[in-house]
C-alpha cells in the first residue's frame, strides 16, 4: 500500500508579509498561494539530484521529480487507495508533480498538493512517491480573503473566482492576519490595491447565485454631467441625470475605472438609425472634408474599424490625422483628415447617446492596466444598473 500519511503544510505567523502567486481559486474564501521565494534549502533531497543555486524550492522540487521519474513503472492497482501519496503526471504539460488521491475508480482523481488543483489521471500515470520528496513542505497554502463576502446568501458566484484570478494573475503581496483550521486569513494587494476592498467596491460577487456578467446590481457610482471637454460652441446637447436617479445602461467604453461611458438600455434602434442616416449623408465621398479644424469642433468622422460614420468632436489636430472623440460611444481615435467632415445642424442638437461616468470610490489617477482590463472585461456591453450622483 502506498503511504497514507499527509504532506506537511507550511507555517506562517500573523503579520507575515510575502510575495505570492495565486495557484488555484475555488472562491475568495478558499484559494491557494505559493510563496515567490523560500528559505528552504532542500538539503534533505537526494544528493544525486543537482540544482542551480538560484532555483526556488518549487523549481528544485519540480526538476527533481522530472529527473527521478524519467523511466516510470506503473504502480499495481492494489497499492492505490484513497489518500495515497503519489507522483502524478499532469495532462497539460506532461510533467510529474506530487499528489494525493481523492477518488479512485478506473482513473484516479488526484490533487496536486503544491498547487491544489485536481484532475483525473490514468492509473498508468501514477507513481509511488519516493521518500526524498515526501518530507518537503507542501508549497500551496490555503487562504481566505479578508473583508469580502457574498452579497446575499452563502453561495459564491463563478465571477468571484474569475475576478480574483484576473487581479492576481501576475502575483500579489499577501499579509497573514491569522489562522483558523489550517486556513490563513489574509489581506491581498496587487497593483498597489487592497483586493478585498477593491472587490467589494465593485460589488461584483454573487447575489442570489445570479451571474454578475449578465446583470450587475452594484451601484457603479458617480454619473457625472461634467463633460469630457468644454462643450461651449460645439452645439452638442448633453443628457442630464438627476442625482439619485437609477438607470439601466450598457458600458460602451472604458478609458479608466474613474472614467468610462455608458449608453442607456433601449437606444439600439436610435443608434442604428443614426448610423444609417450618417451613411446616407457622408458615404461615397458625397461631402468634402473640413478645411479648417480646431479642438472642440463638432464633426462627423469615419471609424476605420467598421468603415462607418459617427458623430464626433475634434480633440486635437495633427499634420495628417485628427484625434476625434465619438460622442455616442465614448472612445477617441486618430482618423485621417480627409475623413473628418462637417456635421449637419440637426444632428448636433440631439443629445449625445453616451454618458460619461466615474466609479465612486476610485481616484482619477486609477489607471492600472490590469484592473482596467478586468473591469472592462466584466462590464463592457453588459446591462448595468447604475445609480447617479451629479458632481
Amino acid at each position: 500500500m502506498l503511504r497514507q500519511k499527509t504532506y506537511t503544510d507550511r507555517t506562517l505567523g500573523p503579520g507575515s508579509i510575502e510575495d505570492v502567486y495565486v495557484t488555484f481559486v475555488k472562491d475568495p474564501h478558499n484559494f491557494f498561494v505559493q510563496l515567490e521565494s523560500s528559505a528552504d534549502t532542500l538539503e534533505k533531497v537526494s544528493n544525486q539530484l543537482q540544482f542551480a543555486d538560484n532555483q526556488s524550492v518549487l523549481e528544485r522540487l519540480t526538476d527533481g521529480l522530472q529527473e527521478f521519474y524519467t523511466s516510470p513503472k506503473a504502480v499495481p492497482a492494489s497499492l492505490l487507495h484513497l489518500g495515497s501519496l503519489v507522483a502524478a503526471k499532469f495532462s497539460e504539460d506532461g510533467a510529474w508533480y506530487r499528489g494525493s488521491i481523492l477518488y479512485l475508480g478506473q482513473d484516479a482523481t488526484v490533487e496536486f498538493v503544491d498547487f491544489r488543483n485536481s484532475e483525473k489521471v490514468s492509473l498508468a500515470d501514477l507513481q509511488q512517491l519516493d521518500s526524498q520528496f515526501l518530507h518537503i513542505l507542501a508549497q500551496a497554502i490555503c487562504c481566505c480573503l479578508d473583508g469580502v463576502h457574498p452579497l446575499q446568501g452563502q453561495a459564491w458566484n463563478v465571477d468571484a473566482k474569475d475576478f480574483l484570478e484576473r487581479l492576481t494573475e501576475n502575483g500579489a503581496t499577501c499579509k497573514i492576519l491569522g489562522c483558523k483550521k489550517a486556513k490563513y486569513l489574509v489581506k491581498l494587494e496587487a497593483h498597489s490595491r487592497d483586493i478585498g476592498r477593491y472587490a467589494m467596491k465593485f460589488a461584483q460577487f454573487a447575489e442570489n447565485n445570479q451571474s454578475v456578467t449578465d446583470e450587475l446590481k452594484a451601484t457603479l457610482g458617480k454619473i457625472t454631467d461634467k463633460p469630457l471637454m468644454s462643450r461651449e460652441g460645439t452645439g452638442y446637447a448633453c443628457m442630464n441625470i438627476a442625482a439619485g436617479q437609477t438607470i439601466q445602461a450598457y458600458i460602451s467604453f472604458v478609458e479608466s475605472i474613474p472614467r468610462f461611458w455608458v449608453q442607456f438600455v433601449g437606444t439600439d434602434k436610435q443608434l442604428d438609425s443614426m448610423k444609417e442616416t450618417l451613411g446616407q449623408h457622408y458615404g461615397f465621398g458625397s461631402r468634402p472634408a473640413l478645411a479648417a479644424l480646431s479642438p472642440g469642433q463638432p464633426c462627423c468622422a469615419l471609424y476605420d474599424e467598421d468603415g462607418l460614420w459617427y458623430c464626433a468632436v475634434v480633440m486635437s489636430v495633427h499634420e495628417t490625422k485628427v484625434n476625434v472623440h465619438f460622442v455616442d460611444y465614448g472612445n477617441s481615435e486618430l482618423v485621417k483628415r480627409e475623413n473628418v467632415k462637417p456635421i449637419s445642424a440637426d444632428l448636433i442638437t440631439q443629445p449625445t447617446l453616451a454618458l460619461e461616468c466615474c466609479l465612486e470610490g476610485f481616484e482619477p489617477s486609477s489607471s492600472d492596466a490590469a484592473p482596467i482590463a478586468t473591469f472592462e472585461n466584466m462590464v463592457t456591453e453588459k446591462r448595468t444598473f447604475t445609480g447617479g450622483k451629479n458632481v
